[in-house]
């Protein structure tokens, strides 16, 4: 995801730490912020063959295949209650540790079968 990111933009403050991962029975996101505590980041990951998980081995995100990253992230939820909404060219992508809801011309909604950290 640092590789990416670093291409996308220069001047974001490496390296990432990551503020919530979650597993659904069909997709994977991790939402990462900023050394510097500024900049949140979004990469989402459509299960193909299996998943990547939050220990890296598996199937890869590829950006515009079966992958997105993007910088569009703002947090609105509470402290112990994370959740972050992304969006990307009409779709907006909502991030917590229950649930994913992927809004755009269609609107879809995931339980979540993993997070991390845990509360």
């Amino acid at each position: 995801m640092e590789d990416g990111v670093k291409s996308r933009d220069g001047a974001a403050a490496l390296p990432l730490v990551l503020q919530l991962y979650v597993r659904t029975d069909k997709h994977e996101v991790w939402i990462c912020l900023e050394a510097d505590g500024k900049g949140l980041w979004y990469q989402g990951h459509d299960k193909r063959n299996r998943f990547s998980g939050v220990d890296g081995s598996g199937e890869t995100p590829l950006e515009g295949d079966n992958g997105l990253l993007v910088s569009t992230v703002t947090f609105s939820g509470s402290a112990g209650n994370d959740k972050y909404i992304a969006t990307n060219e009409g779709t907006t992508y909502t991030v917590s540790r229950d649930k994913l809801v992927i809004a755009g011309k269609q609107t879809t909604s995931e339980d979540v079968r993993e997070s991390q950290p845990k509360k």
